[in-house]
């Protein structure tokens, strides 16, 4: 009797743990849902007298970058783990160059100077970004997973040379850490690569016309 006693009484202790662990999963998941969601407002609504022509903000909530083509500057906005946002200016003639990068494999570049450079350019050109991972042609990489789509941008500050903007969510909606990497035909994928290859785009645009304005 006393035996099946402390096996009932396992079984509920058993059951009571799990039931704890999962209420504290999910209230921590639920924080870290609430502290997301505070962070993009917070940067969504920093800086509104800067009046961008356009923005973005990466999908963990912690970057933006932003334009403004009237003065001709970028601006890119960085949440530090304390809740502070920081903000540096890039103004169009400062920027070296910007690329496209997919696991760190250079896609398409832009550079001042010249139009574009990149062995893999052709394929981005005929086809846009999302047609390079397709492996349809010999200028083309066929890849089936991607981990990271980033966006790099190099500028004329001897202390903050590069920034990096990342496209790609790490966690999936169920807030699982994507450690593999995301199906290139995932939609997730799809949306990554158009905002990647729009800012690239307006990168591009500004380079090209700080080469005009030198010659």
């Amino acid at each position: 009797m006393f035996t099946a006693f402390l096996i009932i009484s396992g079984f509920i202790i058993f059951f009571l743990i799990g039931f704890i662990g999962m209420n504290k999963q999910k209230e921590d998941e639920k924080k870290r849902k609430e502290i997301k969601k505070s962070d993009r407002r917070n940067l969504e609504q920093f800086d509104l007298d800067f009046s961008p022509n356009k923005s973005y903000i990466n999908p963990d909530g912690k970057m933006k970058i932003a334009f403004n083509s009237e003065k001709e500057l970028f601006k890119i906005y960085r949440m530090s783990p304390n809740g502070m946002i920081h903000d540096i200016a890039i103004p169009f003639d400062k920027i070296v160059d910007s690329e496209i990068l997919i696991d760190d494999a250079t896609i398409m570049k832009a550079s001042r100077g010249q139009q574009v450079a990149g062995a893999l350019i052709g394929g981005a050109i005929a086809g846009g970004v999302g047609a390079i991972i397709g492996g349809s042609s010999p200028n083309t990489t066929s890849l089936n997973t991607i981990k990271r789509i980033r966006l790099k941008i190099t500028n004329e500050d001897f202390e903050n040379p590069v920034y990096y903007i990342d496209f790609l969510p790490t966690r999936d909606k169920l807030n699982r850490r994507i450690d593999k990497g995301w199906n290139k035909d995932d939609s997730t994928v799809s949306y990554a690569l158009k905002k990647a290859e729009y800012w690239q785009g307006v990168l591009e645009l500004a380079i090209r016309k700080t080469n005009q304005v030198a010659h």
